[in-house]
Parts: structure tokens; C-alpha cells; sequence
């Protein structure tokens, strides 16, 4: 893989690693980066802000607690991965050691971690989802719509080039 080819595969598995953690809404809870405790502790888009409105029966939010209850300590495990893939980026970068080699090998592991944390992260969405009517599952998109309108292309395409 040429260098160009794995900066950009470094960039995407980035942008994958953020989206997760943008959308949440669980402000109670301390960041550990940018969102990240939110992710952990409230590990969905489908937070509070998204749900609160959609007249939940209170079958449908227990059952949503226990879903999240269930995979809290999972996602957490798989955060811990993530960060720790890059952590030993970050060393390998910063070492004598460094060869291309091993940067591509734990670019390849930091990549397969985001990829199980995203992963995880739709799967509960997935249930959550289920768990609701068919209005609710309508106006639950359309408050995400409205979302992404307001929050434009930072929240799901990256940041902004500099010609934008």
C-alpha cells in the first residue's frame, strides 16, 4: 500500500471513528475525547434527544435501557480498542522504530477496531429501532433529517475542505 493510499485509509477510518461520536446527545456525562464518554455511556443516536419526543410507552424505555445496559461494557471494550490502536500509532510515530511496516499493521488493527465499534453501534441502533412504531420510527427520521440539516456536512462527511 503506497503512502498516499494509507493516508487516505487513515483519514477515512478517522472520519468513521468521529461520526459515532458526534451524534450522540448524553451530556451529562464527562467527554473522554471528542464525545467519546457520551459514546460509551449512551452509546447511540438515538439518545435522549432523539427519543425524548416520540411519546415512548414505558415498556419501550425500559426495554431501551436494558438494551443499552446490556452492550454498555462491550462498546466500552471496544472503545478502549480504538483508542488504544491509536495511542500505539501515535508511539510508533514518534519512535526510532518507525517503519512503514508496522505503521500499516496497526493502521490495519486501528482500523479493524472502529470498524467493530461502528459495528456495535448500529446493531443497538438497529434494535432500538425495532422497538418502535412505525410513527415513531417516521418521526424519529425525521427529527435525524432535521439534525443533519442543521448540522450540515461536518457531522457526516468530515470537516470541511478549504475550498468550501
Amino acid at each position: 500500500m503506497n503512502r498516499n493510499t494509507y493516508k487516505a485509509y487513515l483519514l477515512a477510518a478517522g472520519i468513521v471513528l468521529a461520526l459515532p461520536f458526534s451524534l450522540n446527545a448524553e451530556p451529562h456525562h464527562p467527554p473522554v475525547g471528542h464525545g467519546a464518554g457520551h459514546w460509551i455511556e449512551g452509546p447511540t443516536a438515538f439518545g435522549r434527544h432523539f427519543l425524548k419526543d416520540l411519546n415512548l410507552t414505558d415498556e419501550q424505555r425500559a426495554r431501551i435501557g436494558e438494551i443499552r445496559k446490556a452492550q454498555k461494557e462491550a462498546v466500552r471494550a471496544k472503545f478502549d480498542a480504538v483508542r488504544k490502536r491509536q495511542e500505539d500509532l501515535r508511539n510508533l510515530a514518534l519512535s526510532a522504530d518507525y517503519t512503514e511496516e508496522k505503521a500499516q499493521a496497526l493502521g490495519n488493527e486501528h482500523a479493524k477496531a472502529v470498524a467493530d465499534l461502528a459495528l456495535e453501534r448500529a446493531r443497538v441502533e438497529h434494535e432500538i429501532y425495532q422497538l418502535l412504531l412505525p410513527e415513531q420510527q417516521e418521526k424519529l427520521k425525521e427529527k435525524i433529517e432535521k439534525f443533519r440539516a442543521h448540522h450540515g456536512k461536518r457531522f457526516f462527511e468530515g470537516a470541511p475542505s478549504k475550498a468550501e
